[in-house]
C-alpha cells in the first residue's frame, strides 16, 4: 500500500557563520558524517525492504540516510535478512549495498545509496545562484536547517511545503511535480536538502528570474 505524506519542516538557524566558505562548511558536514559512520552498530533484519532498513538505520543511529528515490527493487526480489552485531555503521551499509546492487556515497550533507549509474550524477555542491539578490538567498538557505520526513510523496507538495515556511518563491516543473520521493533528513541544510530532492527526480536547481527553480535535466 503507499505510505503517503508524514512531513514535518521545521526551520531554525544554524550556528555555522554565514561568512564561512562553502569549502569549510564542506569539510564540516563530511567530518561529521564520517565519525558516525565509525560508529557501533547492530541490525536484525527479516525479508526487509531495503527503504525499511535505510528508515531505521537514519532513525536509530541518527544519520541522514538517503536511498535514491528512482530506485526500484527487482520484480519478485527478497527483502533484505541480516542479522549483525556490534560492527560499523560503514560496514553495515556496505553489505546493504553488496546485498542489493546499490553503492555508497556521501554528497550534499547525506549518505546516499544508489545504483552506480544514478550515483555518477549526484550534485558535488549546491548549486550557485549567481551574484546580487540570488547570492542573498543562497546564503539564507545556507544557514538555515530542516527536519524532514516524508514518504512517496510528491515532490510539488514538498516544495509548497518549503515556500510556505521559507516565504519564498521556488517552482517546480510540471514534469516533475508528480514525480514522489521519499527521505529521512534531520537537522539538514535547506540549500542541500533542495540539491538532493532535484536529483532525486532527475533534476537539477537553478536560480532564473529572480525564482528558484527545480527543473527536468537537459
Amino acid at each position: 500500500m503507499t505510505r503517503f505524506l508524514v512531513f514535518v519542516l521545521l526551520m531554525i538557524f544554524c550556528a555555522t557563520p554565514v561568512s564561512a566558505t562553502e569549502n569549510e562548511r564542506a569539510s564540516e558536514w563530511k567530518l561529521a558524517i564520517e565519525k558516525k559512520l565509525q560508529q557501533d552498530a547492530s541490525v536484525d533484519f527479516e525479508d526487509m525492504p531495503l527503504l525499511d532498513c535505510v528508515e531505521f538505520l537514519s532513525k536509530m543511529y541518527e544519520i541522514p540516510i538517503l536511498l535514491d528515490p528512482m530506485y526500484r527493487e527487482e520484480e519478485g526480489g527478497l527483502g533484505v535478512s541480516l542479522k549483525l552485531k556490534g560492527i560499523r555503521l560503514k560496514d553495515v551499509l556496505s553489505i546493504l549495498c553488496s546485498l542489493k546492487g546499490v553503492v555508497l556515497k556521501i554528497a550534499c550533507g547525506s549518505v546516499v545509496l544508489a545504483r552506480v549509474e544514478r550515483a555518477a550524477s549526484l550534485p558535488r555542491t549546491v548549486p550557485s545562484f549567481g551574484s546580487g539578490a540570488g547570492k542573498g538567498l543562497q546564503k539564507k538557505l545556507a544557514t538555515l536547517r530542516s527536519n524532514l520526513e516524508f514518504k512517496d510523496c510528491p515532490l510539488k507538495v514538498v516544495v509548497k511545503s518549503y515556500n510556505e515556511i521559507l516565504d519564498s518563491s521556488i517552482v517546480v516543473s510540471p514534469r516533475l511535480g508528480k514525480k514522489k520521493v521519499t527521505f529521512f533528513l534531520k537537522d539538514f541544510r535547506v540549500d542541500q536538502g533542495l540539491a538532493l530532492l532535484a536529483w532525486g527526480v532527475e533534476g537539477r536547481v537553478e536560480y532564473r528570474h529572480s525564482v528558484i527553480q527545480v527543473i527536468p535535466v537537459q
